[in-house]
C-alpha cells in the first residue's frame, strides 16, 4: 500500500506476521520519511508494504445504514471514494457517502449473540444464551411480561426481526 491512499485515523490490516505482532487492525496515528507510519495500538514505525486499508464490508454486501430519527435502512455498499469514505446505495437507487460508523452488518437469525435484541410472537426479547439441542439452534431469552420476567426458548424460524440500537 502506498502512503498517498491513507490518512490519520483511517484504519488498516496487517497482511503478514511480522515483529511478533500477529494480523490486527491498526489506526494510523502519524506518517514518518518513505513509506514508514506510527499506529495508536503500538509502539514503532512500521512499512505501509505489509499493510492494506480495512474494510469490514464487501462490494455488493447488504449493510445496515443509520439514517434520521436513529432508524437503520438496509442498503447496498458499493465502496469507497477516493478520500476513503463509504459509499452506500438504496433500495431507489440513490447512491451517497456515509459515515463510517453509521453502518452496520446485517445479522443473521443462526448468528445471534448474548445481548441481541429480537422480536417473536409479538414480544421483544432479549438473547440471553446461545445452544443447541436435538432440533437444532435455540435461544434462551427473556422478555417482560406482567410484572415479571419471563424466559422462553426461541428458535430462530420463530424470530420475525432483529432490533438494531
Amino acid at each position: 500500500m502506498d502512503k498517498s491512499e491513507c490518512k490519520k485515523g483511517y484504519r488498516v490490516v496487517r497482511t503478514s506476521n511480522f515483529k511478533g505482532h500477529s494480523k490486527g487492525v491498526f489506526t494510523i496515528e502519524g506518517f514518518q520519511r518513505d513509506n514508514l507510519v506510527n499506529f495508536e495500538e503500538i509502539n514503532g514505525a512500521y512499512s505501509l508494504d505489509n499493510f492494506e486499508l480495512f474494510s469490514r464490508f464487501k462490494v455488493g454486501d447488504k449493510v445496515l445504514y443509520k439514517g434520521c430519527c436513529d432508524n437503520y435502512e438496509e442498503v447496498e455498499y458499493r465502496g469507497e471514494n477516493s478520500r476513503g469514505e463509504p459509499i452506500v446505495e438504496f433500495e431507489s437507487g440513490f447512491v451517497t457517502r456515509a459515515r463510517r460508523d453509521y453502518l452496520l452488518k446485517t445479522k443473521k437469525k443462526e448468528d445471534l449473540e448474548i445481548g441481541d435484541k429480537i422480536m417473536a410472537y409479538g414480544n421483544e426479547y432479549t438473547v440471553l444464551e446461545v445452544g443447541n439441542d436435538d432440533l437444532g439452534k435455540a435461544y434462551l431469552c427473556k422478555t417482560y411480561g406482567y410484572c415479571q420476567v419471563v424466559c422462553e426458548t426461541i428458535r430462530p424460524e420463530c424470530i420475525t426481526n432483529i432490533i438494531y440500537d
